[in-house]
Parts: C-alpha cells; structure tokens; sequence
C-alpha cells in the first residue's frame, strides 16, 4: 500500500465509498484493493502486511456505511447494489469525516472547504411510506388497545386523555395534534366500515 498521491486525488469529484475511507487514512486506493483491506487481523489473511492499517480502515468501513444514505454528505452519486462500490463525492464526503472529528490528511481536509452546506431542512429525513404506515398502525393501534379509543365515534375524550398523559412525562402535544393523528392512522389502517359503524 502506498500513500495517497493527491495529486492525483485532489482533482477527482467522485470516488467510491470504501475509496473514500482509504483516503481518510491516506492509503492511496489504486495501490490496494477493498478484499485486501477488509481481511481482519487475527483471521485468514492475518499473515498479510499493515495488520494496523486494515483494522482501522474496516473500522472506518463500518461506521460510515452505518451513516450511509442516513446522513445527507454521505448520500451517493451513483449507488451500486454493494454500497462500499458506491460513489461519493470526495469535497462532501471529507466534510462528514471533519464532522464526525476524525483525523485525515490535511489535504482530504482542504477538500471539505469546497462541499456545499447542507440546509437544514435537508437534515430532516422524511419517512418511507413503509415507516409512515408502521407509524400509524402503532399510533392507532396503541390508542384503541391501551385508551379504547372508537374511531366511529362522533366524539372522543381520548385525544385529550394521551395529551394529558404526554404532557405528565414531559412531551407536551396539543388535542387536535393528537387528534389529527389519530384520524390520519384510523383512516389509514383501520377498514372503512369500522371507522363509520
């Protein structure tokens, strides 16, 4: 493995996610290979040199695949279906890297001045459809077995019943939050004729 050549690196605007952990360590990816660094110290492969410098690329490797497509400089440019393949782009990627307080060769770190900031709305990340509908079915399916919450009914104490509960442990939400909440999960989840019987 040698050290990275950034001059050649400095110029690129993409590189591949486990190319980009490489480069944090400043090992230059073109003089390795992603199943040379991921052989663990102490298993098959063990005999290989830069036991220390595999261990700590796989430990990078991890962490930032945990953080991958999660946090918005570690979303992919092009996303391949083994995401250490996947393509970052390198300014954004060394922001996250400066960010998360790991240390890097300087001239990764001259690259994350360029990346553009990130709003903050684009922080938020909205819910999948199928983490939206898990959502609603526990929000209604608390409030009719643990408050007897009846979705036909023309009127219910229970919007006012789990916003006071709320606000005894410390989340305060007003009735009609709750209350838009729980016509959005009935209306949802729930069949038709049960909401209107």
């Amino acid at each position: 493995m040698r050290k990275a050549d950034w001059s050649h690196w400095s110029q690129m605007r993409t590189a591949r996610l486990w190319e980009c952990v490489a480069l944090s360590l400043g090992i230059d990816p073109r003089s390795t290979s992603l199943d040379f660094l991921r052989k663990r110290p102490g298993g098959y492969g063990s005999e290989l040199p830069f036991p220390r410098q595999r261990a700590d690329f796989q430990s990078r490797l991890d962490i930032v695949l945990s953080h991958y497509g999660h946090d918005p400089l570690l979303e992919p440019e092009l996303r391949y279906p083994s995401e250490p393949h996947s393509e970052l782009r390198l300014d954004k990627f060394a922001a996250w890297v400066k960010s998360f307080g790991w240390t890097m060769p300087h001239e990764l770190a001259e690259l994350a001045g360029s990346a553009e900031p990130v709003p903050a709305e684009a922080t938020q990340t909205e819910l999948r459809p199928r983490e939206r509908d898990t959502l609603l079915r526990l929000i209604i399916g608390m409030a009719v077995a643990g408050y007897r919450y009846d979705p036909a009914a023309q009127r219910s104490k229970v919007p006012s019943e789990i916003a006071a509960d709320l606000e005894k442990i410390g989340i305060p939400v007003s009735d009609d939050t709750v209350r838009k909440w729980l016509k959005q999960a009935a209306e949802a989840v729930l069949p038709a004729k049960s909401q209107t019987s």
